[in-house]
């Protein structure tokens, strides 16, 4: 049982719902749409065919991404109603179980049947590790599918968690017989990606995984064209996605680091920790003026840039 096997002290995650997770691209919670639509008729169930209480999340593409949630009771059955001007990405959740989807096209009308069978999960247990094998803390980690014969998934299917003090982490509902990646990510250091994994209801103890490499640091002085420290500048740093491999693809711990956001202090002091080796590209912006700069820097540099907005 995973609850004897469980070597952590606590646990520690980050409580990020689907619809919180998804603001990292862009969520604008808001009132159906005009034009087309459709009505979702269906059940959440369990792969016995017992109804399941859970949640219907339904994200809305298009210009602007808008999710609206609907709570399903012990009958699991459901029916809404659905504008589809846009793709609908249709997300079933239920406690102890690993979430589904499914795609509605753009302009479809008319019922729609949508029959979610979720089968149970198990919880995961693992360990993050330096190089030295100690364990680490407070590193995120996050669990991602790899089924080359389905849709790209479009949704978070887990919350990120964090290791607790012996660098132990559990993540709960993971499908059985699904091949996935753990995503892991520790401030100042790259992210990494595990190899692929498959649990089955004996074995939910993965294997250790040591965190990355020490990234570079890049340290910003934002001014004026008088040389003026400059406080509340944005700036963006963006990595060489070239860097990415093949593996990482789809992550979204990995953006952490190859795109980057601050504001300058009020001192025009921006800091940025953990950036892949590399060509890198800084845009920093505010309501006066802007500059766009290019630099190169390798793993484990500390490089200091001053930049200039130059007037709009």
């Amino acid at each position: 049982m995973v609850s004897a096997m469980r070597p952590s002290r606590r646990s520690s995650s980050i409580r990020i719902s689907l619809i919180v997770l998804l603001t990292v691209v862009l969520i604008c919670i808001a009132p159906s749409v005009s034009g087309q639509s459709a009505e979702l008729v269906g059940s959440l169930r369990d792969t016995n065919g017992a109804p399941l209480s859970g949640k219907i999340d339904i994200i809305q593409e298009g210009p602007d991404l808008i999710v609206n949630s609907h709570i399903i009771d012990a009958t699991g059955e459901f029916r809404i109603r659905v504008p589809t001007q846009h793709g609908l990405v249709v997300h079933a959740s239920a406690d102890g179980h690993p979430p589904d989807e499914f795609y509605v096209l753009p302009m479809t009308q008319g019922i729609v049947p949508v029959e979610f069978e979720l089968p149970m999960g198990e919880t995961v247990v693992g360990r993050i590790v330096d190089e030295n094998e100690a364990g680490v803390e407070n590193a995120t980690i996050h669990i991602r599918y790899v089924e080359p014969t389905r849709p790209l998934r479009r949704a978070a299917f887990h919350e990120f968690q964090l290791t607790d003090g012996d660098g132990y982490y559990s993540v709960p509902s993971v499908a059985i017989g699904v091949p996935f990646l753990v995503d892991v990510h520790v401030m100042g250091r790259l992210p990494v990606t595990s190899e692929k994994t498959t649990i089955t209801p004996d074995t939910t103890r993965i294997e250790n995984i040591v965190v990355g490499s020490v990234g570079a640091t890049l340290i910003a002085y934002v001014i004026d064209e008088t040389s003026r420290s400059t406080g509340g500048a944005d700036v963006v740093l963006i990595a060489d996605p070239a860097g990415y491999k093949e593996s990482e693809h789809g992550s979204l711990l990995h953006g952490n680091a190859y795109t980057q956001r601050k504001q300058s202090s009020s001192f025009g002091n921006v800091r940025f920790e953990g950036v892949p080796p590399g060509r890198i590209r800084v845009h920093a912006w505010n309501e006066d003026g802007e500059v766009r700069i290019e630099e190169f820097v390798t793993e484990g540099e500390i490089r200091r840039i001053t930049i200039v907005l130059e007037p709009r």
